[in-house]
């Protein structure tokens, strides 16, 4: 919808619910229900949504690709040793394959992160956090927590995960200046 220039609110169904109650309205079919959203949008003016960019829906694709493979790969190198001979040369050949596999996604989300201006821009400053590497940097900002989409202090805060850790990163480099005794 909003490729066609509509524009989009996500909303709280209770909130719409409630909204009709005041309103002392119980009708619910679907023409009363479709009047009552309008209504509730003229009056309340919901946020308009905006949609997750295509190079984090990209990002975010690849980090739980590798999460998935990685979890193959635990499996079956779990299996090695409990499983008979015959058929531990197919899981060698298995894990080898997801290894390869892993390593292929690991190199596509590294160049996603270098060649794009703004990704390279927070991952630059997600690395200056001490004990923060390149795997959490990479589901962190697939998680597109950036401070801006969370100005409605009533949006999923605790998922903003980058401002937390430029937290984290702030009060590092203050033990670091200022040794606890």
């Amino acid at each position: 919808m909003t490729n066609k220039n509509y524009k989009v609110s996500v909303v709280n169904p209770a909130q719409i619910k409630g909204f009709g109650q005041s309103e002392l309205s119980r009708t619910k079919t679907d023409k009363v229900g479709c009047k009552l959203i309008a209504r509730f949008c003229r009056a309340m003016s919901p946020p308009i949504w905006q949609p997750i960019p295509e190079n984090i829906r990209l990002l975010y694709s690849l980090v739980k690709r590798l999460e998935d493979l990685q979890k193959m790969e635990r499996e079956e190198l779990n299996h090695f040793d409990v499983s008979h001979n015959h058929v531990k040369d197919s899981i060698s050949k298995t894990s080898e394959f997801l290894a390869n596999e892993i390593e292929e996604i690991k190199k596509q989300i590294n160049k996603l992160l270098n060649d794009d201006p703004e990704l390279r821009a927070k991952k630059d400053l997600l690395k200056t956090i001490p004990g923060i590497g390149e795997a959490t940097i990479a589901q962190a900002l697939s998680m597109q927590c950036t401070p801006e989409r969370f100005s409605n202090g009533r949006v999923n805060k605790p998922n903003c995960l980058i401002s937390e850790l430029k937290l984290l990163r702030d009060v590092s480099l203050l033990l670091q200046n200022d040794p606890v005794p």
